[in-house]
């Protein structure tokens, strides 16, 4: 009886430490702001900023996993949306912020004293505007043959008490407060996601590679041989001989795209900030 009355009670320990804790102080951003809600997830945002005429400028987010096919990339901003709209918008207006600010030195970004949201906005606007103004940076987009410019950081994935997401730059985030009711640092659980990441995708790739070189085996054994060597245009190849050596390069191709996709993900892990 003892020993299941001491079960129990460890039992109802364990309940009600794994047992989420409301709290109303879950976010807290950097200076001490705090944002009642849920943080969902850490990771990797990208900012794009396309060129309008005019010196007008539209921004939209992407959110970058890794997933099937090397990288899923979803789009939180449901579109473009215009600059003068999107500093409304208190985590988009971050977002760009952080962004230009980052990378001030490469866009020519100047610190002046400014006064207010609209000030900050055109000063933004003609920042872009000069800088893409430059010959040799503009002759870069047209080769590029785009006009979208493209910035990633480290993000906070939130959900206020209303269930409304926001993807705040990690910059911005102090820590927030898990099921637990601990605080936890938001830099120190981007690391942990960024660790995890990249070892899930490594090791996949690691997996694609093997399954590349058992393919290729098998292909170059089933193609027919001429002076040069196995021939790989499968000309002279007939029958079941043909259709298995075709299946396995096509796999070894899409195994090669999926590599290639994964390592895109992981550099854009690596250098967002």
């Amino acid at each position: 009886m003892q020993r299941f009355a001491l079960q129990s009670t460890i039992l109802c320990l364990l309940v009600t430490l794994l047992t989420p804790i409301s709290t109303q102080a879950d976010i807290t951003l950097r200076g001490g702001r705090i944002i009642p809600g849920t943080l969902i997830d850490t990771g990797t945002l990208g900012l794009a900023i396309k060129v309008l005429p005019r010196g007008e400028f539209a921004v939209t987010r992407c959110k970058y996993e890794g997933g099937v096919g090397g990288i899923k990339a979803t789009f939180v901003d449901g579109g473009w949306v215009a600059i003068n709209t999107a500093m409304e918008i208190e985590d988009l207006a971050y977002c760009v912020k952080h962004c230009l600010e980052f990378n001030a030195t490469k866009l020519g970004l100047k610190q002046v004293p400014i006064a207010n949201n609209d000030d900050i906005t055109k000063h933004y606007k003609s920042t872009l505007s000069a800088y893409i103004a430059d010959p040799a940076i503009n002759r870069a987009y047209r080769r590029a043959q785009t006009n979208t410019l493209w910035f990633y950081m480290r993000h906070a994935h939130l959900e206020d008490r209303a269930g409304t997401p926001h993807h705040y730059p990690l910059v911005y985030v102090d820590k927030f407060t898990n099921g637990l009711g601990l605080n936890v640092n938001a830099a120190y659980e981007f690391s942990r996601h960024k660790k995890n990441e990249i070892n899930q995708q490594q090791w996949i790739m690691r997996q694609n590679m093997q399954e590349i070189k058992i393919d290729t085996e098998v292909a170059i054994h089933m193609l027919p041989t001429t002076a040069f060597g196995p021939d790989f245009s499968l000309r002279y190849a007939g029958g079941s001989a043909r259709a298995i050596a075709q299946l396995r390069l096509q796999n070894v191709q899409r195994l090669m795209r999926d590599n290639y996709w994964r390592n895109r993900y992981l550099a854009i892990l690596n250098y967002a900030r």
